[in-house]
């Protein structure tokens, strides 16, 4: 029997000699609690409960065990975007003006973000 929600069960046990047994057993379903966390990033992903590393896109369950049994769990939808390094070493005579459309008129080194 399959119990998907609070039932009394009461069993009777017959006996040759006269003594019936009654067994009353009380079942509580207590609720678990799913909670679903969209994540984007570029790299990878660290789980913040396990500290596991997620390096590629995927569906990530976490399971937290409760002592009054009533477990939550946690499920991560987890995009990993490729991270995209590129070095350009540019010469150019009094100002440059980047693919950004950035106008850089002296030397130095310069992160862009993407």
């Amino acid at each position: 029997m399959l119990v998907i929600a609070d039932i009394v069960l009461t069993d009777t046990f017959s006996s040759i000699t006269g003594c019936d047994s009654i067994v009353i057993t009380e079942v509580n379903i207590k609720p678990v609690s799913i909670t679903a966390i969209d994540i984007s990033t570029c790299g990878f992903y660290e789980i913040p409960r396990t500290g596991d590393s997620i390096w590629k896109s995927t569906i990530y369950t976490d399971t937290i065990v409760s002592s009054l049994a009533c477990n939550s769990i946690l499920v991560y939808d987890i995009e990993i975007f490729n991270t995209i390094r590129d070095t350009s070493v540019i010469s150019a005579c009094g100002s440059y003006k980047s693919r950004f459309n950035k106008l850089y008129t002296s030397s130095g080194f310069t992160l862009i973000l993407l």
